[in-house]
């Protein structure tokens, strides 16, 4: 089988909010119970660590070292190519983008470590951005307080991107939409933006 390879790094420009509850129960319910393995919902389950509140939304760890899951830089792919399709700039080929990107697209490694700009990973404790959320109910709004830990901008991320499809025409718009809307919680507040690079 042939595949092709795109070591990348993303530099974030804006602080990064986490993604994975804090309540473990939550998480094992709606995140984990998703993993294809016994062993694999153990993994996530044993990676958070003990959030200050359970409705925070906290960094995995592994040996203290703060990461990001595969799935998650994946989801970043997926939710591009539907933009890219329906502005009209996504290839005929990959018209159906979110069975392609499950079946074609994979990122490596697993677990994708945060790191400071010399390249080391980041520990905890982290900083903790506390927002309000607004809902419309059949009571009316609602407003409830979430909380995130967070990691600065100059935090970067380095993984593969293997591919069993031909993506470079579209490689390019992947790596730059990063710029306009990134990567973690509160994406559309402009939250985890990062500039791209092809390493290798």
């Amino acid at each position: 089988m042939k595949t092709t390879d795109y070591k990348l790094r993303f530099t974030f420009t804006e602080p990064l909010l986490a993604t994975c509850s804090g309540n473990k129960e939550l998480h094992e319910e709606f995140i984990a119970s998703k993993c294809p393995t016994t062993e694999g919902i153990a993994e996530e389950l044993e990676s958070l660590p003990e959030a200050l509140e359970k409705a925070m939304t906290v960094f995995p760890l592994t040996d203290n070292k703060a990461f990001l899951w595969d799935y998650q830089v994946r989801g970043y792919i997926k939710e591009s190519l539907g933009v890219f399709k329906r502005i009209g700039t996504l290839p005929k080929e990959l018209k159906a983008y979110k069975k392609i990107a499950d079946d074609t697209l994979f990122v490596r490694p697993r677990q994708i470590f945060l790191l400071n700009p010399e390249g080391k990973p980041l520990n905890p404790p982290f900083q903790v951005l506390q927002r309000p959320l607004r809902g419309q109910t059949a009571q009316g709004e609602r407003i409830a307080l979430a909380s995130s830990q967070q990691v600065p901008a100059g935090t970067r991320i380095e993984f593969t991107l293997v591919t069993l499809l031909d993506i470079s025409e579209v490689l390019n718009d992947l790596l730059v939409y990063g710029e306009f809307k990134g990567l973690g919680q509160w994406r559309n507040g402009g939250w985890g933006r990062f500039k791209a690079e092809q390493i290798a």
